[in-house]
């Protein structure tokens, strides 16, 4: 089943440091789900109106996920998560000098790690392995590969 990813380019001072960090003009991700954009922000993981971004520089890559119903359970199952930005940071790490971390699950999530983890719940593969290393750039490039 066809949903998308949607990856926004911000304006602030904190979207330019992760454009410069992670070589990328994208700086959040969210998908379509359940009805809505469900992301990661810095309240935890929340469903957003579809139409929230449509005043931002945005781009949309379509994905089919083999397991829709997985990846939906996934996606409620994560609502309410706290934002993690030590996962930001591990991904700008990764990015900036190549280092990997340990995954450290579920328990907190930012924009890229989320999209990863429903993606992967729904056996879509993402080919990589390290989902606390994964920037929105990251997401756009890998989901880029595949559409």
């Amino acid at each position: 089943m066809k949903t998308r990813v949607i990856f926004v380019h911000g304006d602030n001072f904190i979207s330019e440091v992760i454009q410069i960090v992670t070589d990328s003009e994208w700086t959040h991700v969210g998908i379509e789900m359940l009805g809505s954009i469900l992301e990661a922000l810095p309240d935890g993981v929340a469903v957003s109106q579809l139409y929230k971004y449509t005043d931002f520089t945005t781009k949309c890559v379509e994905v089919d996920i083999p397991n829709m119903e997985a990846g939906e359970s996934k996606a409620k199952e994560m609502i309410g998560k706290p934002y993690s930005f030590m996962d930001g940071l591990e991904g700008g790490l990764h990015d900036l000098f190549g280092v990997s971390f340990p995954n450290d699950g579920e328990a907190a999530t930012n924009c890229s790690k989320l999209v990863a983890i429903v993606l992967r719940a729904g056996e879509y593969d993402l080919g990589q392995e390290c989902a606390n290393c994964i920037t929105p750039g990251d997401d756009d490039k890998l989901l880029s590969e595949n559409a």
